[in-house]
């Protein structure tokens, strides 16, 4: 989300942490063209780590939720996401694929 109502922030699925094994960090990574993103618990030790949040504090059965307003205009500039006229965007389209022993989910714009 990319508005002052909603905060800069990426929410993430309790899904997506499942399968990730998520525990409080993540790294992000914007494919060349633009197109996905790769999240990781660790994609490269070159790559900035995030720490997450819980969206309702100390609620563990809550969904993680990463506040960066750094983060939010890298991705909207990268994948060229317009919020013009929205105030958010949900991605489906998740592929899981295995590096160095972890999980990594690509996602793809495609499955706005």
């Amino acid at each position: 989300a990319d508005k002052k109502k909603c905060g800069n922030r990426i929410l993430l699925s309790k899904q997506l942490e499942s399968d990730l094994n998520l525990s409080g960090s993540i790294q992000i990574c914007v494919s060349e063209d633009g197109e996905s993103m790769l999240i990781a618990s660790l994609l490269d030790k070159e790559q900035p780590l995030y720490n997450l949040k819980r969206l309702k504090k100390g609620d563990s059965s809550s969904r993680y939720v990463l506040y960066s307003a750094g983060v939010v205009h890298e991705l909207i500039e990268k994948m060229n996401l317009d919020f013009s006229e929205t105030v958010s965007f949900t991605f489906y389209d998740v592929k899981y694929h295995e590096l160095n022993g972890l999980m990594v989910a690509q996602i793809s714009k495609g499955g706005e």
